[in-house]
């Protein structure tokens, strides 16, 4: 739906309420994702997410549930972790800055099309320039790169605001 935000309810990939990474958090997401419908509104696209994207704050927290074979948060032992080993942890630094408790989810590139990276005239790798100098001896240089990028469709994404 145009204008507005990527994550929102009207999307369904927002959590209706923030919460930590735990199964029941992890399931919901998952359920979300599961549920989004197609274009038309009719067919169930059944999106599984691949990848766990995470603020530095939630690295310890979500590697545990990913790696851990026994469920994480059980009080005993002998519950299987159903999430290890589930998903692609990606940590980043950059998710600091607007939120330490938020996390997201997303799908595999070969399975929905979310966000797609855009260049320039078609220029996908950098350009590089020179130039002799006048007033000084040597050469001065500069590189830059024009990129863009495009969200394609949110359903393959998902968002908890965290806890």
């Amino acid at each position: 739906m145009m204008g507005l935000a990527l994550f929102h309810a009207n999307h369904g990939n927002l959590a209706g309420s923030g919460a930590v990474i735990s199964t029941n958090s992890i399931a919901a997401g998952r359920q979300a994702m599961r549920k989004q419908k197609n274009i038309r509104g009719k067919e169930t696209l059944n999106i599984v997410p691949a990848h766990l994207i995470i603020p530095t704050g939630l690295e310890v927290a979500a590697a545990q549930l990913l790696r851990a074979t026994a469920e994480p948060t059980a009080n005993h032992t002998g519950i299987p972790n159903i999430y290890a080993n589930s998903m692609n942890l990606i940590v980043e630094a950059e998710l600091d800055t607007y939120s330490q408790t938020g996390w997201y989810m997303a799908a595999d590139a070969n399975v929905i099309d979310t966000i797609e990276v855009t260049y320039l005239n078609g220029q996908e790798s950098p350009k590089l320039e020179s130039r002799v100098g006048f007033d000084y001896l040597g050469i001065e240089w500069r590189i830059y790169h024009d990129v863009g990028i495009t969200c394609l469709d949110e359903k393959g994404l998902y968002k908890n605001p965290g806890a």
